[in-house]
């Protein structure tokens, strides 16, 4: 996947969120990067796919499980122990943007999720229209 595929995914659903792809702040560009570097990595970003696919896990979840360390890592830096709400929505927009930009995903819905080292409480995944009706 492309950066400008994903960047004109964003653009065209995601608009309100669009300081997470322009913001120059320190915090937001390494976790800018860390989303750019999970959704060009094939494989990952196959891995996260399925497991929203099969599992209903959402992108969020398995980017922060599968980028754990390097999270803590940038919060470290920044003296913070939690993601600003700002910086969750911009988490969260990208990987909307990644599913419902990029891959044609039609739906999503909200879910808990177990994060609460970064602060996040609900994430959402994805799915097509013909899925809702096999449920």
């Amino acid at each position: 996947m492309t950066i400008n595929k994903i960047k004109a995914g964003f653009e065209e659903r995601y608009r309100h969120f669009i300081y997470f792809l322009e913001d120059a702040d320190k915090e937001i560009s390494m976790l800018r990067e860390l989303c750019f570097e999970a959704a060009k990595n094939e494989q990952l970003l196959a891995n996260i796919r399925f497991c929203n696919d099969y599992f209903k896990i959402p992108p969020v979840r398995s980017f922060c499980a599968n980028y754990k360390d390097k999270i803590g890592g940038i919060l470290k830096q920044i003296d913070k122990k939690r993601l600003t709400d700002r910086q969750k929505r911009g988490i969260g927009a990208f990987w909307g943007a990644v599913f419902k930009g990029c891959l044609g995903y039609e739906k999503s819905d909200n879910k808990p999720v177990p994060l609460k080292h970064l602060d996040i409480s609900t994430a959402s995944y994805f799915y097509h229209d013909s899925d809702s009706e096999n449920e």
